[in-house]
């Protein structure tokens, strides 16, 4: 089982946690909950791809329950498929 969520992408100008990468991005869980999930930092990618992959890592909890959400209730086969082949892969399992 994941963190609980949600995530939070943290600007690293606009923060006290400490950051040794001026491109780097952190990820906080819930309060009260593991503080760091992930450190986004690529020494090939500008700050607008660490930043984007910060946000998308942040939603990661909110999409796979999205995800859920569609496996249970969409009886549209294909859809249903995809939805089910993502919360697997999410979740390190064999669909």
């Amino acid at each position: 089982m994941h963190s609980p969520g949600p995530w939070t992408p943290v600007n690293p100008e606009e923060t006290t946690y400490s950051i040794t990468h001026k491109y780097a991005w952190i990820v906080v869980g819930a309060e009260g909950c593991v503080p760091t999930i992930a450190r986004c930092a690529l020494v090939d990618a500008g700050p607008a791809t660490v930043r984007a992959n910060a946000y998308l890592i942040a939603a990661a909890p909110d999409l796979l329950d999205a995800l859920e959400w569609i496996a249970d209730n969409c009886k549209e086969w294909e859809i249903e498929r995809a939805a089910i082949r993502a919360i697997a892969k999410a979740k390190g399992e064999t669909p």
